[in-house]
């Protein structure tokens, strides 16, 4: 009897604990677990880390959550703002180069709420989100190959103009939006003279501007 009284007892504490485990709030991989009925009660106050921009100013580089939630923080790993719900759509301002002591790089990027634009950083986690975009300035971002050579060709899966080697960086223009039928999003972008697409794949290059 007394054993089942601790079990039943055990039980109810897991059932009305609200302390969530990574991804089930805030979408990061941190040590911040968050209680979801609070989460946007925290916010800094409207002061801070706001910056009102025009349409003219936005670049329209975006990012999609497509499977979780995302924290806005004033710098990497720093207060957090607001959580970004999943399926919302931020825009970026840029890719951080430098890996975080998280085990992840970062962007600089705002996000729209309560009629103003409001900045900070937020992980960058391939799995949960895709790029998509440019830069109206006519800028462009680095994709450094990271452990693997990628083919430019003249369009998405088309014939090979040339090919980026493992170290490189390819100027990249564009993130297209769609998958393709080889299960990958297809990037526009330049390298050695060479104009034109490439595989977009996460797990072997990444996007930085600074």
């Amino acid at each position: 009897m007394k054993k089942l009284i601790i079990s039943i007892l055990t039980l109810l504490c897991l059932c009305t604990s609200t302390t969530l485990a990574r991804d089930a709030g805030d979408g990061e991989h941190d040590k911040d677990p968050i209680d979801p009925t609070t989460a946007n009660k925290e916010l800094l106050p409207i002061d801070y880390g706001i910056s009102t921009m025009n349409d003219d100013y936005r670049n329209h580089m975006r990012m999609q959550l497509h499977s979780s939630a995302a924290t806005l923080r004033t710098t990497p790993m720093g207060t957090r703002i607001t959580i970004i719900p999943n399926g919302s759509t931020f825009e970026i301002n840029y890719f951080m180069k430098d890996m975080q002591s998280d085990g992840y790089r970062w962007v600089n990027a705002y996000y729209y709420m309560n009629n103003t634009n409001v900045n900070g950083y937020a992980q960058y986690d391939p799995v949960v989100m895709y790029p998509y975009g440019h830069y109206d300035t006519g800028g462009y971002t680095n994709m450094r190959l990271d452990s693997s050579a990628a083919r430019i060709r003249s369009s998405i899966m088309g014939n090979v103009l040339t090919v980026a080697p493992a170290g490189a960086d390819i100027k990249t223009t564009r993130f297209t939006v769609e998958l393709q039928s080889d299960g990958y999003r297809w990037n526009e972008g330049e390298y050695g003279g060479y104009k034109g697409f490439y595989q977009y794949d996460p797990a072997v290059m990444y996007p930085w501007d600074r």
